[in-house]
């Protein structure tokens, strides 16, 4: 660093003297000014550690910040997974599984299958159901939710003779029943109130259902929806439409 001088001039003689008989110049140093410091108030420089704490510390409000704007849109996304998830399992899809063998072979025990519930407006005869336990049924209280298949409609007269259902005096199909199976218990002849339905288990010779239940019916609201897919069967996944 350049150092800089300045001349300091000064009187040489008596101090009487009016003429200057000698004049000299000495080469004075000046003090030099250092930059100011960056350093704050009340803090001893540290070297280069200090610095280092001295940024990091200027660093982890504006990192604080950073992280909370990037975790932000990860946290609104959960949040309305988590609210579409809840949505869907409750107005829409719904997963149950199967409580004992009086759907097979349709339905076995244990198969997870999947019940849509919006958009259940017409129930057809043939449709697959689950519903809350009926207030006829009362034998078997150990299962809440139960699944049959629909076979009589609102205002509908049922009876059977033989492996023969007959609605309103006409016979109906049943390609659902495997071929050779015993019809099991008659249904006696009942008409259907409205806005209810006579449900029965393919697996007709076990089934605990309508043609027991007393009142034998299952009323709309008790229906939670229809059943659309097989996805678990057996301890493995396994698709199958119904």
């Amino acid at each position: 660093m350049r150092r800089l001088t300045s001349p300091l001039v000064y009187w040489e003689g008596d101090d009487d003297a009016t003429s200057v008989e000698t004049l000299k110049t000495e080469e004075t140093p000046l003090a030099v000014v250092a930059p100011a410091s960056e350093e704050e108030p009340g803090e001893p420089a540290g070297g280069d550690e200090g610095g280092r704490r001295r940024h990091a510390r200027h660093r982890t409000p504006a990192a604080g910040r950073s992280l909370a704007r990037r975790s932000l849109p990860w946290a609104v996304l959960l949040a309305a997974a988590a609210v579409a998830a809840l949505l869907l399992r409750t107005y829409v899809f719904q997963s149950f599984y199967v409580p004992s063998a009086s759907m097979e072979p349709t339905l076995y025990p244990g198969d997870r299958m999947i019940v849509v519930k919006i958009g259940l407006g017409t129930i057809h005869r043939g449709e697959v159901v689950v519903f809350r336990r009926p207030p006829g049924d009362k034998e078997d209280p150990g299962d809440e939710d139960l699944v049959k298949r629909v076979i009589g409609l609102p205002g509908q007269t049922i009876w059977s003779k033989g492996r023969t259902i007959y609605i309103n005096g006409k016979p109906i199909a049943q390609p659902w029943l495997p071929k050779g199976e015993p019809p099991g218990a008659a249904i006696p002849r009942l008409k259907i109130p409205r806005n209810d339905y006579f449900v029965m288990g393919d697996n007709r010779p076990i089934s605990y259902d309508s043609r027991f239940w007393h009142p034998h019916f299952v009323p709309r609201s008790y229906i939670i929806g229809e059943v659309v897919l097989v996805i678990w069967r057996h301890g493995h996944p396994y698709f199958k439409i119904i």
